[in-house]
This record gives structure tokens, C-alpha cells and sequence, in this order.
């Protein structure tokens, strides 16, 4: 083997150590890192914000950060008070309403079990007294064998939430300690960058360049990526608040604005929320209402499929089909978790894909550069 097909070989065992060495770094850190992690990618999104503040007003950049930070937060807090408010009234009304309907879906129940059940149980059991004893005992083993199962199952899940309890309710200190460790370390980030980039450029002067590239990269897909989304739960948000309206279904903002909240969570979406509500009109009888939650969240669906790929592929430059495929692959290597993953590894590869660091890793393998 000659020397120059050994030298690649050694460099791809080299980028494939890196990559591994990487990848085994973030897995058993990124737990301790993480708000600085998220602390980094919002400095790099309001950095360009204190830049212009400190080029123009000529503020010095500590107050220019800070003024940044505070109009941010306030905006933030003064929407989460608007929203706050408007939710709080509209579950003022469907805690009103709410226990007249339950009352209607339990009188509904019971009149299924007592014409529908009841009616097939008497039916069963009269077969059953049909079998000869043997049977019926091989049967009743079989039916005493599934409730246990069902039983101890359900025994596990019930004690399983009731041990999960505590540790839920004790997120709640961390997570405003997080979120306080976020915001320091946002203001740090952002307001001693040009000091952290001097350092990185002494530490690493050969990788500085590739750095700021790949940053300047990141910005831009992430903001790309949110803004398509933004855009996604926007559109969905009009349709459905138009069509409540349109339903005449009272406090419409409000469930309007629950459901684009619930469209926020990874693979929830919108059915979350409008598929039981509209199994429960079915149900008690409201066929009107029920044919026209159908035909909103048909609509719905229709334009959130059509528009979701053009709208991503333009932002983020990802074709739908390997959006696919990343996604096929992220649910079979972390399972449920290959949902949430699925965003950030679509952005790693739009970061890839903009700054052809897979072409330079490929030359640097080839000895090209």
C-alpha cells in the first residue's frame, strides 16, 4: 500500500475519532453545560442587536447590553401578562362550563351501558352457562389471569406517576435556577464577546476563521428555523381562531391560543387538542358543531402539510425527504426522544450543508488541504 492511501486512511480514523471523542464529550457533559449551551446560541442572536446600539447611540456596550436584555425580557413578560389574563378568563368560563358537559357525557355513558352493555354481558353470560365445566373453568382461569395482569400493570403505572410526583416538583427550583444561570450567563457571553473572541483567537488563531464561520452559519439557521416555525404556528393560529369564530364558539382566543401552545410541543400538534373535542361533540349529539371542527381541523392539516416543507426547505435549505429520513433514523436511535432531536440535528446539517465542512473534511481526508 502506498503512502498516500495510507495517509487517508489515517486522516478518515482521525475525523472518525474526533466525531466519536465529540460525540461521547456532549453525551456525558452536556448535562452540566447545557444553560450555557442555550445562554451561547441567545448571545449569538442578540449580539447583532447590541452591535448596532453600540455603533450608532454610541452606548458603552455593558448599558447597551442591558438595554437589549430588559427590552427583551419586558416584551417577553408584558405578552406572557396579556396571554395570562385572556387565558385566565377563558378557563374562568370553561371551568363553568366544563361540569355541565362531564354531567351530559356521564348521562350519555350511562345510558350506553345500560342499552349497549349491559344487553351484550347478559348475552355472553348466557353463552358461557352453555359451556360445560370444563370449559367455563378453563375460561374463568383465563379471565382471572388477565385481570391480574391488568391489575398489576395498572398498580405499577399508578405508583410509577405517584414516586415521578416529587421529582417533578422539585424541578421547579431548578428550572428558575437554570433560568436565572441563563440569563447571567447570556449577559456575559453577549457583552464580553469581542474579549472571548480575542482569547479564541490567540487559544486557536488557525481554527478562529472556520469558528466564526460555522457561527455565523448557526445564527442564521437557527433564526431561519424559528422563523419558519413562528410562521407555521401563526398561519395554524389564524385558521383556527377564523374558524371558531366562524362556529361562533365563545372565548375563541383562548382555546386559539392553548391549541398554537400545544402545536409548540414536538409531535403534539393540533389533533391534541380538536380530535377529542370533536369525538365528544359526536358523541352528545352536536352534529353541526362537530361537522364544522372537522372541516377546521381538515383545513388545518391541508395547509400545514403543503406549506410546512416549502417553508422549512427555504429557511433552513433541508429537502423534505432527507427531513424524512433524519427524522426515520432520529426515532430509531433514541426512540421517543428521536422527536425532540430531530430539529437540532436538522440544523447541524443545515450548518454542514452552508459551510461545506463536509467537502473541507473530505479534501482534508484526501490530502487536499
Amino acid at each position: 500500500m502506498s503512502n498516500h492511501y495510507l495517509l487517508i486512511i489515517l486522516r478518515c480514523l482521525l475525523v472518525i475519532g474526533a466525531v466519536f471523542v465529540c460525540y461521547l464529550l456532549f453525551k456525558y457533559i452536556y448535562i452540566y453545560i447545557y444553560p450555557f449551551l442555550i445562554a451561547s446560541v441567545l448571545a449569538l442572536l442578540i449580539i447583532p442587536l447590541v452591535n448596532r446600539l453600540e455603533r450608532t447611540v454610541k452606548l458603552p456596550r455593558t448599558i447597551a447590553t442591558l438595554l437589549v436584555m430588559g427590552v427583551i425580557l419586558t416584551s417577553l413578560l408584558s405578552c406572557l401578562v396579556l396571554i395570562s389574563t385572556e387565558v385566565f378568563h377563558g378557563t374562568l368560563y370553561l371551568a363553568d362550563k366544563i361540569p355541565t358537559h362531564f354531567q351530559t357525557f356521564i348521562s350519555m355513558l350511562d345510558s350506553f351501558i345500560s342499552t349497549k352493555i349491559i344487553p351484550f354481558y347478559e348475552k355472553v353470560m348466557s353463552l358461557f352457562y352453555s359451556l360445560n365445566p370444563n370449559h367455563q373453568a378453563t375460561l374463568t382461569n383465563y379471565i382471572h389471569s388477565l385481570n391480574n395482569y391488568i391489575a398489576d400493570k395498572g398498580a405499577m403505572l399508578v405508583q410509577s406517576f405517584f414516586l415521578k410526583v416529587p421529582s417533578l416538583l422539585t424541578l421547579l427550583p431548578n428550572s428558575i435556577t437554570v433560568t436565572i444561570f441563563i440569563i447571567l450567563a447570556t449577559f456575559f457571553i453577549t457583552n464580553d464577546w469581542k474579549l472571548i473572541q480575542n482569547q479564541a483567537l490567540r487559544i486557536f488563531p488557525s481554527l478562529h476563521h472556520l469558528t466564526q464561520e460555522l457561527l455565523g452559519h448557526l445564527k442564521t439557521v437557527i433564526l431561519d428555523y424559528l422563523k419558519a416555525q413562528l410562521i407555521l404556528i401563526f398561519i395554524t393560529s389564524c385558521l383556527i381562531y377564523s374558524g371558531l369564530l366562524i362556529l361562533k364558539i365563545e372565548h375563541a382566543l383562548t382555546i386559539s391560543l392553548f391549541i398554537a401552545f400545544v402545536d409548540l410541543l414536538p409531535v403534539v400538534g393540533t389533533g391534541f387538542v380538536l380530535i377529542p373535542w370533536i369525538l365528544y361533540l359526536f358523541f352528545t349529539g352536536n352534529y353541526p358543531l362537530t361537522i364544522g371542527l372537522i372541516v377546521v381541523y381538515m383545513v388545518v392539516v391541508l395547509v400545514r402539510q403543503l406549506l410546512e416543507p416549502k417553508i422549512l426547505t427555504a429557511s433552513i435549505g433541508i429537502n423534505p425527504l432527507a427531513g424524512l429520513i433524519i427524522l426515520f433514523i432520529s426515532i430509531q436511535v433514541f426512540g421517543g426522544m428521536g422527536f425532540l432531536m430531530t430539529p437540532f440535528i436538522l440544523i447541524f446539517f443545515a450548518v454542514m450543508k452552508k459551510s461545506e465542512l463536509h467537502i473541507r473534511l473530505l479534501l482534508f481526508i484526501k490530502g487536499e488541504t
